[in-house]
């Protein structure tokens, strides 16, 4: 990798933010708000059920349903068809789970340190397959927001990663060519093929120390902790 690099570009959940830990957080706020409603459901079986539907609903909204909203009441639809519930719920459910969700005090170990120790070196950006809602509260909650100078969300900018057009839109919005923009992200499938398929030199952050799936893409680095992200930047500037 060249030591031009002037940018540094990052996936949000799971990278900065870490989703799961957000919403089993979350849900044990609607648990509380809705304690009739759950009334001798074991938590176990409210998380199961849940990241059931939010997977579920996570292939249909790929699959293009229709509006953000209703994505959103079908994921709370699907939650409460699992548990035996009464599905009129599900609007008030969505409600309270997009207001809490992003909110959550839930950062990846090192996140917010990652990004305060290189904004003064580097342009700072986000590249995220997600909604505006949450993505820019996601950030706030994180306390780093203010230090991107570009934050490209897919479901604004009309394409989702893999495809290399998100990555060259965020490169284009710093100034930068992609080969001078490193993107550090938790996905093999979205981050690190759409990234290299781009042109971007690419951190794979592999905390859970998985195989790579094989794609006939390799990424440049691969990291458990966020921490080595700032030495591996330190060693390709010193070369």
């Amino acid at each position: 990798m060249s030591a031009d690099l002037r940018a540094v570009l990052f996936d949000v959940d799971d990278t900065l933010f870490d989703r799961n830990g957000a919403q089993l957080m979350a849900l044990d706020v609607i648990a509380r708000e809705f304690r009739d409603l759950f009334a001798g459901v074991d938590r176990q079986e409210l998380v199961d059920a849940f990241l059931e539907s939010d997977r579920l609903t996570t292939l249909e909204f790929y699959g293009d349903i229709p509006t953000v909203k209703n994505i959103r009441v079908r994921r709370a639809q699907v939650f409460l068809d699992l548990l035996g519930l009464d599905g009129a719920h599900a609007d008030a459910l969505a409600e309270l789970y997009v207001e809490v969700y992003p909110r959550m005090d839930a950062p990846v170990d090192g996140a917010a340190a990652l990004v305060e120790a290189l904004a003064p070196r580097f342009q700072l950006g986000v590249v995220s397959n997600s909604l505006p809602d949450v993505q820019y509260q996601k950030l706030a909650t994180l306390g780093i927001r203010h230090f991107f100078e570009c934050i490209v969300l897919s479901e604004e900018f009309g394409i989702r990663k893999p495809d290399p057009a998100i990555f060259w839109h965020a490169a284009g919005l710093l100034g930068r060519e992609p080969e001078e923009c490193l993107y550090v992200g938790d996905s093999y499938t979205a981050d690190v093929v759409g990234a290299k398929r781009a042109g971007l030199p690419v951190c794979w952050f592999n905390p859970n120390g998985l195989h790579p799936p094989q794609v006939g893409v390799e990424c440049d680095f691969e990291v458990r902790t966020l921490a080595q992200v700032c030495e591996i930047l330190n060693e390709v500037e010193s070369t």
